[in-house]
């Protein structure tokens, strides 16, 4: 009979134990990634040196068998004054330099365009960075 009681303890000791860690370590839901199709990530970034160099990034990291089309605009105000497109499979990257003017403020979107090994488009996903003030 005290086997069994222990064997029971240990049975509801090691029930709570995993539950506790389920809870634990689970990511809230409002840091959870968006699901892309075709693509793992996809990041954009800008920044604003001294002088006025604006260094716009943008990439895409495809899954195999998937390719990108990146096109990147730079933003003076909410008007788009400079624009890159790129394409690629595998890690598909833009980072380029723009000399922008100062008393404006500035960002960068960037749309992926994600197309299958039969050259379908499967998803076009796009997002911006904050704006940054010159």
């Amino acid at each position: 009979m005290k086997t069994l009681k222990k064997v029971i303890a240990a049975l509801f000791v090691a029930t709570y134990l995993l539950s506790t860690c389920a809870v634990a370590f689970a990511k809230p839901p409002e840091t959870a990634e968006p699901m892309y199709t075709g693509i793992s990530t996809l990041v954009y970034d800008i920044s604003i040196s001294q002088n006025g160099c604006a260094s716009c990034y943008g990439m895409a990291i495809n899954y195999a068998g998937y390719s990108t089309t990146l096109r990147m605009d730079l933003k003076r105000d909410g008007v788009a004054i400079k624009s890159w497109t790129t394409s690629g499979s595998g890690i598909v990257i833009l980072d380029k330099d723009y000399y922008v003017l100062s008393g404006h403020s500035y960002r960068v979107d960037v749309v992926a365009t994600v197309k299958n090994s039969s050259g379908t488009t499967v998803g076009i996903y796009s997002g911006h960075t904050g704006t940054v003030t010159y």
